[in-house]
């Protein structure tokens, strides 16, 4: 129960992160949606019988992900404003971390893998445990502050 209780409180902090105001009606559903996710977290790890470890340094991609959701916003709103697209979406293969394995890396990937798709410019489509396979991403805008890169060096 208090790993459900920890995964709430981490993801409804990423959920209150990226709301513009807070209605009530939006800290139900992301309380809902918390509650939902953080028990299917926590029974996939049983499930799979591993546990994740964490790394405080992780916390620095946390603080990222408000200021590139508001950037990558902006940068949606102008491709939306402009009828020519000077780049387009696309899926991108990127080259994989030196994290090792076990529990750390499975972190690494949980957390990492959610991180990613925080933002609206882009989604994590797949960060394999294979260490021969790159990470897939499909970016529809990219730039600064590079959460991508912070995440996957």
């Amino acid at each position: 129960m208090m790993r459900v209780a920890v995964w709430w409180v981490v993801l409804m902090a990423c959920w209150v992160a990226t709301l513009a105001t807070l209605a009530p009606v939006e800290l139900a559903v992301g309380a809902a949606g918390a509650l939902i996710a953080a028990g299917t977290a926590v029974a996939a790890q049983r499930a799979l019988r591993r546990r994740w470890s964490f790394d405080p340094r992780w916390l620095r991609w946390l603080a990222l992900v408000p200021l590139t959701a508001l950037t990558e916003s902006a940068l949606l709103l102008t491709l939306v404003r402009r009828e020519s697209r000077k780049r387009s979406p696309g899926l991108r293969r990127l080259a994989r971390p030196e994290i090792g394995g076990g529990a750390r890396a499975d972190g690494h990937r949980a957390l990492g893998g959610a991180v990613l798709s925080a933002a609206p410019g882009s989604y994590l489509v797949d960060w394999p445990g294979d260490a021969q396979r790159p990470v897939l991403l499909h970016t529809v805008v990219s730039g600064w502050p590079r959460l991508d890169e912070e995440v996957l060096s």
